[in-house]
């Protein structure tokens, strides 16, 4: 894999949270603007159009191990999973969280794992959450 040379772009909003791809082609950043953006590694051009469907900053964002998802949490206190490949969420949004999420990532086994302040948990499927 070639590694790509340390570059600054604009992103238009306050950026909160990263997480690169594992095979390093693309970034996905999480932020105060309410919304999680794809962005090419080499370029720095976003790809597609943001993920929106927060009401609140979007603290965390993780991709899934083999790159075709991408979790996020935000302030609204809910997480949302995204397809990486067309942009869309996935199922409906994990909600009933008493605190804004403030981390997210992936077991290596696929499944979305959620955290914030004062809890934590695996989430289990899209309306489950497993303490």
């Amino acid at each position: 894999m070639e590694k790509p040379n340390l570059a600054v772009w604009s992103t238009g909003s306050e950026v909160l949270s990263i997480d690169i791809s594992k095979d390093g082609t693309r970034i996905v950043s999480g932020s105060a603007n309410i919304t999680a953006r794809i962005w090419n590694i080499k370029n720095g051009s976003p790809i597609g159009e943001p993920l929106q469907g927060h009401t609140d900053l979007v603290g965390s964002v993780a991709f899934s191990p083999d790159g075709k998802r991408i979790v996020s949490g935000s302030g609204d206190k809910t997480v949302r999973i995204w397809n990486a490949e067309t942009g869309t969420p996935i199922g409906e949004p994990l909600q009933g969280l008493t605190h804004s999420v403030e981390s997210t990532d992936f077991f290596p086994d696929e499944i979305p794992i959620v955290s914030n302040h004062y809890s934590s948990g695996v989430l289990k499927s899209q309306t489950n959450l497993v303490e």
